[in-house]
This record gives structure tokens, C-alpha cells and sequence, in this order.
């Protein structure tokens, strides 16, 4: 299966939504675009947590969880968990403040994705494709760090695509491998919590 089969199958098998299409992405607005790719993002969070603890009665709990507060948080029970490597999950913190950024303020609605990197400070722009280029090596097959870099300054929608996708990809293969343990009879692996 390809990864555009295997993006496919995850969106209609685990989300319950229509496939998201880079073409469509394309035709948005740069506003519309994260806000779309952090509405999918989000409910590929929700799944990996309801997925790591096999309990669907925790969905409305875990989809009323802020993301990103590092102590309450999905955020925090991806790390706490080993859900996600430190690289995905700094991808989902970035992504999800600059979402809060566009949700908050009736300006924002004329954001613009280049013009934004272009003005952010340099530890910033660094922070970012530090969490963006580990993300696009292991989606991109033959992938450098220079072609990452390429795409990310030069085609940032891509990119941003290609690291949700990847992350969903990354999360649909953890929960076809806990199914195949679960149908061996086999425990997935989970965390192993110390008795009281």
C-alpha cells in the first residue's frame, strides 16, 4: 500500500472523514490551510490517544483536551506516553500556536504563510525547521536536508501538508501494528505504570 492508499484508509477507517487532498489544500486560502491541516492534526492526536488505551468511551473527554498544554494536555500524554518522537511533537506545538494565532484576531484572516516565516526572528525560523525538516526526511523517500530546507522556504504549504500527512501515516501505522499484536493475542505496547 502507498502512502497515499494508507492516508486514505486512516482518514475514512479512523477518522471518519473524506481524504484530504494536497489539491484542495491548494486552492485555499493560507489561513484556511492551517486551519483545516491543525482540524485534522487534532483529530489524529484523539485517535492516537483513544488508540493507545483501546477505550472509545474516553473521545469526548480527550477531544474537549487543549493540545499543547505541556501539563495537561494531548501534548503532555503523547510525551508522557512515548506516543509520538520529540521531532513530531515539537511540529505539533508550532502548528498548533500558529493556529491560535490565526484563530484569535479578525486580521488574521489575510495570513499569509511566506510573508509570516519571512518575519519571524532567526531562533524562531530556526525552531521551526528544526521541527519541520525531520518530519519531511522520513516522509520524503531519498530525502536530504538540503531538499527539505529547499521545500520548506520555497513551497511552505507543501510542507506543512506533507508533515501532517506524515504524522498520520506514522500514527495509522502504530495502530495497524497494535491491531496485528491484539489479534496474535498479544498486548500492545504500552506504558508499563509503577504500582502504588
Amino acid at each position: 500500500m502507498d502512502a497515499d492508499e494508507a492516508l486514505a484508509k486512516f482518514l475514512k477507517e479512523c477518522l471518519g472523514v473524506s481524504p484530504l487532498s494536497p489539491i484542495a489544500v491548494e486552492n485555499d486560502s493560507d489561513w484556511t490551510v492551517v486551519i483545516r491541516l491543525q482540524a485534522y492534526l487534532e483529530a489524529t492526536l484523539n485517535y492516537l490517544i483513544i488508540d493507545h488505551f483501546g477505550d472509545k468511551r474516553l473521545a469526548e473527554v480527550v477531544s474537549r483536551m487543549e493540545i499543547g498544554d505541556r501539563k495537561r494536555g494531548k501534548l503532555a500524554f503523547v510525551k508522557a506516553l512515548d506516543l509520538l518522537p520529540s521531532d513530531h511533537r515539537s511540529f505539533v506545538q508550532k502548528f498548533s500556536e500558529l493556529r491560535n494565532i490565526l484563530v484569535h484576531g479578525i486580521r488574521n484572516l489575510d495570513f499569509d504563510v511566506e510573508n509570516h516565516l519571512e518575519n519571524l526572528d532567526a531562533a524562531q525560523r530556526k525552531e521551526i525547521k528544526n521541527a519541520v525538516i525531520p518530519i519531511l526526511k522520513e516522509f520524503i523517500q531519498d530525502a536530504t536536508d538540503d531538499s527539505c530546507l529547499k521545500m520548506w522556504n520555497e513551497r511552505p504549504r507543501e510542507a506543512l501538508f506533507s508533515c501532517v500527512a506524515s504524522i498520520m501515516l506514522r500514527v495509522y501505522a502504530r495502530s495497524l501494528a497494535n491491531r496485528v499484536q491484539l489479534e496474535d493475542g498479544l498486548m500492545p505496547e504500552k506504558s508499563n505504570p509503577k504500582a502504588p
